[in-house]
């Protein structure tokens, strides 16, 4: 699913993690030597001095980083990158150190950025002018940017456009800069039987995301129509097109099966496999699930409870599970979910499923009747 947090890059194993004060005086000289160095080829002598002069204000710069969604990239024992985002949606800063140019360290700080800004867009309902549609979730994003020379040919490979070219003034040294931008729509839809389009989308990428099982269209086709007609199914639209999906179904009177979530290859690591999660944890509870459940397979050997034998100290395994290689149980624990219970071998020898669950609804005595499932035994 969602592999967050780290990466691995040449040699040790680089880490995303939020700013911490003590990082201030080390960003400050990273700054200046990237600025020295990786900007020396657009920019004059006297222009760099005037731009990174060695003299940061450390408790300004301390205040703004707390402020802002602050990411450092830590290689090591040393940072590699940082970067930071206001609440707008305004790149403040963004450096690399020159020992770590064209590594993917500038990529990652500004995706995962971008990425947070999303989690916490505001969505505002939406609905059709003849009350025919289900209510929709809309956000309208904009990323924005004043990027250097040497910068610009980066943010526009990331999809920004230049909207001004301008003369900046620092120590009454004048040089050029771009102000770039980077509009995005984010739409979240309760589909219908009548939205052809969409869940024509939704079978494609099924089948691009999980092509072990779902490798014919009609299998994708017969899954989308189950879950409509047994339960509700949530699409993520980026820029008007379909870019994730997430169904959910009844299977116990107050229990409901997450079943499935898929993202296109292109818009993974963007978050929106978190703002359909949240979405369609929403709609179950409000149709009377109180807990919401899944099961996640590990067939490649992705978690530690693929070594060994899982019908020993079973437990155990289950407290102390690792992570070996992005398998989605990290992603779910993330949004809430537990490890509840594995099914040791079923997928093959070392090949376990792994459960998980959250509760949406704290129990009440007073609470909805149970509702008839038609639960079966198995998975879908």
């Amino acid at each position: 699913m969602e592999k967050e947090g780290k990466r691995e890059g040449d040699g040790e194993q680089m880490e995303l993690r939020k700013y911490r004060p003590r990082d201030c005086e080390e960003m400050a000289r990273l700054f200046y030597d990237t600025v020295h160095t990786v900007n020396a080829a657009d920019y004059t002598k006297e222009q760099l001095d005037a731009w990174a002069d060695g003299q940061v204000d450390l408790e300004k710069w301390n205040a703004s980083f707390l402020e802002h969604d602050t990411l450092v990239a830590v290689e090591g024992e040393s940072i590699a990158g940082f970067g930071d985002m206001d609440e707008t949606g305004y790149l403040d800063r963004l450096y690399v150190h020159k020992d770590f140019q064209k590594k993917g360290v500038a990529s990652a700080i500004c995706s995962r950025l971008e990425r947070d800004r999303r989690k916490r867009a505001a969505f505002r309902q939406e609905a059709d002018k003849n009350a025919r549609r289900p209510v929709e979730e809309r956000a309208e994003l904009t990323f924005t940017t004043h990027a250097s020379i040497t910068a610009r040919p980066f943010f526009e490979k990331r999809g920004y456009v230049v909207k001004k070219e301008q003369q900046v003034e620092r120590h009454g040294v004048r040089m050029t800069n771009f102000v770039m931008e980077k509009r995005e729509s984010l739409k979240l839809r309760r589909l219908t039987e009548a939205d052809k389009k969409e869940r024509g989308a939704c079978g494609r990428i099924l089948m691009e995301s999980f092509a072990h099982a779902w490798n014919t269209k009609e299998e994708a086709k017969k899954t989308i129509q189950e879950i409509l007609k047994n339960g509700i199914l949530i699409v993520a639209l980026r820029n008007e097109e379909v870019a994730g999906f997430v169904g959910a179904h009844p299977e116990y009177p107050c229990g409901w099966e997450l079943h499935p979530l898929a993202v296109e290859k292109e818009a993974r690591g963007l978050g929106l496999g978190s703002l359909l999660t949240a979405r369609i944890e929403r709609e179950a509870a409000q149709a009377g699930a109180q807990v919401m459940y899944l099961g996640t397979d590990d067939e490649d050997g992705l978690t530690s409870l693929s070594e060994g034998d899982l019908f020993e100290n079973t437990m155990d395994k289950i407290k102390g599970i690792q992570n070996r290689g992005g398998h989605p149980f990290s992603f779910y624990q993330k949004c809430g979910y537990q490890i509840v219970g594995v099914l040791p071998d079923v997928n093959g020898p070392g090949k376990p499923d792994i459960f998980m669950a959250k509760r949406l609804v704290v129990p009440s005595g007073n609470g909805p009747e149970p509702q008839k499932t038609g639960k079966t035994d198995g998975n879908p």
